[in-house]
C-alpha cells in the first residue's frame, strides 16, 4: 500500500512540475510578445521623429545623379 501511495505521489509531483512550467512559460511567451510590439512602436515612433540623414538626403533628392546604386546603370 505503501508503494501505491508512493508511486501517486511521484506522478502527482511531476504533473504539478509540468503544469506550473506550462504556465510560466505561457507567461513568458505572453511578456515577450507584448515587449516587441512596444519596441516596434518605439521604433517606429522614433524613426518618424526622427530621420536619419541618409532619408533626408534621398527625400530632398541631395547627392542623386540620376544613377541606380545597385545596378551602376545611368536613369
Amino acid at each position: 500500500m505503501g508503494a501505491v501511495f508512493a508511486i501517486a505521489t511521484l506522478i502527482a509531483a511531476v504533473l504539478g512540475g509540468l503544469l506550473v512550467t506550462g504556465v510560466l512559460t505561457l507567461r513568458l511567451l505572453v511578456q515577450t510578445r507584448r515587449l516587441h510590439g512596444q519596441l516596434r512602436r518605439t521604433r517606429h515612433e522614433l524613426e518618424w521623429r526622427y530621420p536619419s540623414a541618409r532619408e533626408l538626403a534621398a527625400r530632398s533628392g541631395v547627392g542623386d545623379r540620376g544613377g541606380d546604386r545597385r545596378t551602376g546603370a545611368q536613369r
